[in-house]
């Protein structure tokens, strides 16, 4: 950095003074250089608090590594040489007195400068000119709290690519709340009257997502918009962005952040029996309060739960015929799949021979059976004899 930079000088030096082993310094300044270095680049250093920023500590399990790496080098260079470690040792001698050792201190400190400065000046000083090493960062995806940026947004567009943040966010291209409820809206109305496809309005979602979390919006907005993309979801049936819409409302509406709680909590019920995830359909069932039960769509969730456990197929398609709101179309999801095991349950054949014998009793003709390969060719079925039969 061509200038010095005030601003975060005095946290670093908390973090430092506040890490009293010296040998954990270095993994600490790659640790600051990772956190600090992005916000810089993306000039958003006014707009965090240093003075209220948690410290960065070294995790135990990076120190850890460290120090086998190093006894193991230790190990390596030491065989064979005593246990005193010979020539290039590095051992303290335990009777040396506290003279000596100071004796030792000073012919080494016009190198090494003073204890006092040499973690705070040093180290400080080099955190802040130098670059970002090579895969501190990780797969190049910046992983900042942006609920401490306290990012405001005041771009005024109403439509924008989504992109995933590789840096932090700049203010300039994250829009305002203002124009988010606008541009809430224009999807909304273009889903309405059809004149956009889902894959433009689903990019569009994730763009407004993106906006309210980097500026930590987490209110009745907020649910608006993943409400109204789960909605989208759902009748595109595209399940991945369904559920992570349904994950991230739940969050919300946990938070006490006002909603369509009940119809949701119905919603994640089915697509738990989409799944046969009877685990997290149950976990959702025993969190439901009282006053959801009388909900329309809790109350269908509840009675198709109720037949589809019960192996009830016949109630089972009778209540799917009167679905209320969206839940016909997660029903849909695996309707045939229940299908297909309701004709395995009534034809109820305990193996093959059975089944050809059945058939060929009930008027089918020899040639529409393919014992072998198990399939029965319907187009030359006598459907008239086979009716005439039973």
């Amino acid at each position: 950095y061509p200038t010095p930079m005030p601003v975060p000088r005095e946290y670093i030096e908390r973090v430092y003074i506040s890490e009293a082993d010296p040998s954990r310094h270095e993994q600490l300044e790659q640790l600051l250089k990772a956190k600090i270095t992005p916000i810089f680049d993306a000039n958003l250093v006014s707009s965090i608090d240093w003075s209220t920023e948690p410290l960065v500590r070294v995790p135990d399990s990076m120190q850890q590594q460290r120090g086998a790496s190093t006894r193991g080098r230790g190990r390596g260079r030491g065989r064979g040489r005593g246990r005193g470690g010979g020539a290039g040792g590095a051992c303290v001698d335990p009777g040396a007195s506290a003279a000596t050792l100071d004796r030792r201190r000073e012919r080494f400190r016009d190198h090494l400068g003073s204890l006092e400065a040499s973690p705070l000046s040093t180290s400080r000083d080099r955190l802040v000119a130098s670059p970002v090493p090579a895969g501190v960062l990780g797969d190049g995806e910046l992983d900042l709290d942006c609920s401490r940026l306290r990012i405001v947004g005041t771009s005024t567009k109403l439509e924008k690519e989504y992109l995933r943040l590789t840096s932090a966010p700049d203010p300039a291209t994250v829009r305002s709340r203002e124009t988010l409820e606008l541009a809430l809206q224009l999807q909304m109305d273009r889903l309405a009257s059809g004149t956009s496809d889902y894959l433009t309005v689903c990019e569009q979602f994730k763009a407004i997502r993106q906006d309210l979390t980097v500026q930590g919006i987490r209110d009745r907005l907020a649910a608006r918009v993943y409400e109204a993309h789960a909605e989208a979801a759902l009748a595109a049936s595209d399940r991945a962005e369904f559920n992570q819409c349904s994950s991230q409302l739940r969050s919300l509406y946990e938070e006490g952040v006002p909603g369509r709680w009940a119809e949701f909590a119905a919603y994640r019920m089915l697509y738990f029996m989409s799944t046969n995830d009877t685990t997290h359909l149950t976990t959702t069932l025993g969190r439901l309060p009282k006053q959801w039960r009388r909900d329309p769509c809790v109350k269908f969730a509840l009675q198709l739960r109720s037949a589809w456990s019960a192996n009830n197929y016949c109630l089972f398609f009778r209540l799917s015929s009167g679905a209320p709101a969206l839940c016909g179309r997660l029903v849909d999801w695996f309707a045939d799949r229940e299908r297909l095991v309701a004709l395995k349950a009534m034809l109820g054949f305990v193996d093959a021979e059975s089944c050809q014998k059945f058939l060929t009793s009930s008027g089918v003709p020899a040639a529409a059976i393919d014992s072998a390969e198990g399939i029965l060719d319907c187009r030359v079925c006598a459907l008239a004899a086979i009716s005439s039969a039973a």
